[in-house]
Parts: structure tokens; C-alpha cells; sequence
């Protein structure tokens, strides 16, 4: 997926962007279901 690739690229210059990120992929895996 692309967007584990987003996740760890960002991860890399700010935690706290990964953390959104991961969040934001939660709720679209719920609206997904």
C-alpha cells in the first residue's frame, strides 16, 4: 500500500505527522467495512 510508504517517509521527518497519518488510515479502513 502506499500509504505505509507515506507513513514511514513522513515518520522520518515528524513523528506526530505519522501518528495523523496512521490515524486518518484507521478511519478509512473503518469507512471502508
Amino acid at each position: 500500500m502506499v500509504t505505509v510508504v507515506v507513513i514511514e517517509f513522513s515518520g522520518m521527518r515528524c513523528q506526530p505527522l505519522r501518528r495523523a497519518l496512521v490515524y486518518i488510515s484507521d478511519s478509512e479502513d473503518e469507512n471502508e467495512n
